[in-house]
């Protein structure tokens, strides 16, 4: 854990030292980014649910397989087990301790399977949301203004390239769940900020 630590913090100086050394300036946020935002989001819960669908396909394809066959193997274990002590027999018997054996060993081996699948899933979705990303779609570049974007000097564009296609390619690898939870978020902020607006004017009169 300590290692960990000083990775994260070397990074940090890492990246505040290129931040000076690139002489990166000030970015200005586009004009109608409230309006836009929406739009944006709405784009990206799209995309995602895309990359998911396609994902789905893909890991039952590769996956499913394995698991229903271990599914089948639990199957016939538990239908062993409860003929056993049907004819009698008790857990400490010997023949049923040997299956609950083999049962513990198949429910160990569905945990790895789908720990497995967990693991390439999310791995599978940052690789696919970066290539997304890669290919022209980012969340940053559409928040920051034209002029402010084009008047970056080329060693800043390349750093806030490289950081848009990583961030977009993080939000897609999330899911669809936590775009919905920003545009949710965006949603109570609006109306908080309507609400406002109309109890001042309501005062004002």
């Amino acid at each position: 854990m300590r290692g960990i630590k000083i990775f994260f913090i070397i990074l940090l100086v890492l990246i505040i030292i290129a931040a000076f050394y690139f002489t990166v300036g000030f970015v200005e946020f586009r004009k109608d980014i409230g309006s836009s935002i929406g739009t944006i989001l709405g784009s990206l819960l799209i995309i995602s649910l895309l990359l998911e669908r396609a994902l789905d396909v893909f890991l039952t394809t590769w996956r499913a397989e394995g698991s229903e066959r271990l599914d089948s193997e639990i199957k016939e274990i538990k239908q062993k087990i409860d003929q056993l002590k049907k004819a009698g027999k008790a857990d400490t018997d010997p023949d049923v301790k040997t299956e609950m054996g083999f049962l513990s060993q198949k429910n160990q081996e569905k945990l790895t399977h789908r720990s497995k699948t967990r693991i390439i899933a999310m791995w599978s979705s940052l690789i696919l949301g970066v290539i997304v990303s890669a290919i022209g779609f980012r969340v940053l570049a559409t928040l920051v203004d034209p002029g402010s974007y084009t008047g970056m000097e080329d060693k800043q564009k390349n750093f806030f390239d490289f950081v848009d296609i990583l961030m977009t390619g993080g939000l897609l690898a999330g899911g669809s769940d936590g775009i919905h939870k920003i545009m949710d978020l965006y949603r109570v902020f609006m109306e908080g900020s309507s609400a406002r607006v109309k109890s001042k004017s309501e005062t004002a009169q």
